[in-house]
């Protein structure tokens, strides 16, 4: 009988289902890892370490990065880009959800501030049209700029609905 050593890289006794799982609750929903382990001993009867957790996280992250960075790379290189922000929580603290979306894709990015800095970091370089607010950081941009007209139709039917 031969038997193979699997890289302690991919030791993980995890699969891609429950894998995804920890991820999504960690990532989307902002579980502390204390609070999966909890939840997965409680309903799975799965005993595991918070560094377990913290390890599939990592595999997850490095499994979706190629992904995301060709979203990226779709988003940033359209001619014209839509871009926002919204508050966003994760658990009781305020952070951003960013946007860039054009016909051929959207770009999701989370970041602590709503700022330039921030805003910078999501176009990176990119420098098509942008589609956008009234937010300070975007009518200083230098390249064209249009006004994103859902936001200039909510303001005129403000305008003309009687106080």
């Amino acid at each position: 009988m031969i038997k193979a050593l699997v890289p302690p890289e991919k030791r993980t006794g995890f699969g891609p289902r429950l894998s995804a799982n920890i991820a999504e609750l960690c990532g989307i929903h902002g579980d502390s890892r204390r609070a999966v382990q909890d939840y997965l001993l409680s309903v799975f009867g799965l005993p595991i370490s918070q560094g377990g957790i913290q390890k599939v996280i990592d595999r997850v992250s490095q499994a979706i990065k190629p992904h995301y960075d060709s979203i990226a790379k779709v988003a940033r290189s359209a001619p014209v880009g839509h871009v926002d922000e919204t508050s966003w929580r994760r658990k009781a603290k305020l952070v951003w959800l960013w946007v860039l979306a054009s016909s051929r894709a959207a770009l999701f990015m989370i970041h602590p501030r709503r700022s330039k800095a921030a805003f910078e970091e999501l176009v990176q370089g990119w420098s098509g049209i942008l589609v956008a607010d009234g937010y300070a950081v975007y009518r200083q941009w230098v390249g064209l700029r249009q006004a994103c007209l859902a936001h200039l139709i909510r303001e005129a039917e403000g305008l003309a609905s009687p106080r």
